[in-house]
């Protein structure tokens, strides 16, 4: 028995359906987020991807670029007399890519996405055991922070 003042409320049909939809509606935007996501994560794996390789592809070059210089001192060490003509020797036929300042060569390759990989070595003089020391192997990164933020503010993709 009701009481005098008190209302009875029920739910119909409709409030099933409502909140049914609700359910439907929050389900579809869940998977819309998480495919999204999945998305900007296979973009993000291909550009890692990409630089890696771009690495490894300057890394070889710079090795290369070494053995070529390895194979120009060796010849200056066999055709030179003393330390003057040793070095003119080398200057004369260094490899395409270096550039010597004295007794360092310094080699530069593309690592993709303004970056350079950049090789110093240290020329040894001709009467020393080693024809050659690696003094570093660098990767330089030419991008500024202000651009990567401006940039990912403005793309929309």
């Amino acid at each position: 028995m009701q009481k005098k003042g008190e209302q009875n409320y029920r739910i119909g049909p409709g409030a099933a359906s409502l909140l049914m939809i609700v359910v439907v509606l929050s389900l579809t935007v869940l998977g819309i987020l998480a495919l999204i996501g999945a998305r900007n994560d296979h973009k993000l794996s291909l550009r890692n991807q990409e630089m890696v390789s771009a690495y490894y592809d300057a890394s070889s070059q710079a090795q290369e670029a070494l053995l070529r210089l390895d194979a120009v001192l060796f010849n200056a060490r066999k055709n030179s007399a003393d330390e003057g003509t040793y070095l003119e020797e080398v200057l004369a036929n260094l490899p395409e890519g270096f550039e010597l300042d004295g007794q360092t060569a310094r080699y530069e390759a593309d690592a993709g996405a303004n970056r350079t990989l950049t090789l110093t070595v240290e020329v040894k003089g001709l009467v020393e055991k080693d024809r050659y020391r690696v003094k570093s192997v660098f990767l330089n990164d030419e991008t500024t922070w202000e651009t990567q933020l401006i940039e990912g503010l403005i793309t929309l993709e």
